[in-house]
């Protein structure tokens, strides 16, 4: 049993890891693309970042829930307790910021796209996008730390 619970609590490292490392990754690479404002260069670390979301952290986070329910139900923890609420309620907000996060990217990416193919410079839509992508970027980043500090402290209210 221990060492279930024991290999458990690595998937569950290592999908967190994973999880924010890729996000922070595809942020920095976002960032540096944007500030180049070529749209060659945005189109393709765009498709990249796309590509990143959904080849690493679209497992990662079915493997959180996934592990974490289960480290919940192996050690006897009932579903009310307030750490392991608190980081569902924050792990699902997470969640809703994210959808738009991946509507936007793949947006940017298809209009770098066609101004790349086109041989014409990003429109004023596209900042619009990274503007509100950016914004977006913030809370889900606090909110991926607030459920770390959630699952490492695990409060007693």
């Amino acid at each position: 049993m221990e060492s279930l619970a024991s290999a458990l609590k690595l998937l569950h490292l290592l999908a967190a890891v994973v999880m924010f490392g890729a996000g922070l990754t595809t942020a920095f690479f976002m960032l540096q693309a944007d500030r180049a404002g070529d749209a060659a260069h945005m189109a393709a670390t765009a498709r990249a970042v796309v590509r990143a979301e959904r080849l690493l952290i679209v497992p990662a986070v079915l493997l959180l829930l996934l592990s974490g329910m289960s480290l919940a139900e192996l050690r006897g923890l009932p579903r009310d307790t307030p750490w392991l609420v608190a980081s569902v309620v924050v792990f699902s907000l997470v969640g809703l910021i994210w959808l738009p996060v991946m509507w936007l990217q793949g947006r940017a990416a298809r209009l770098a796209e066609a101004c790349a193919a086109q041989g014409q410079p990003l429109p004023a839509r596209f900042r619009r996008y990274m503007i509100w992508w950016y914004r977006l970027r913030w809370p889900e980043s606090l909110g991926a730390l607030l459920i770390f500090a959630l699952m490492v402290f695990q409060p007693q209210w």
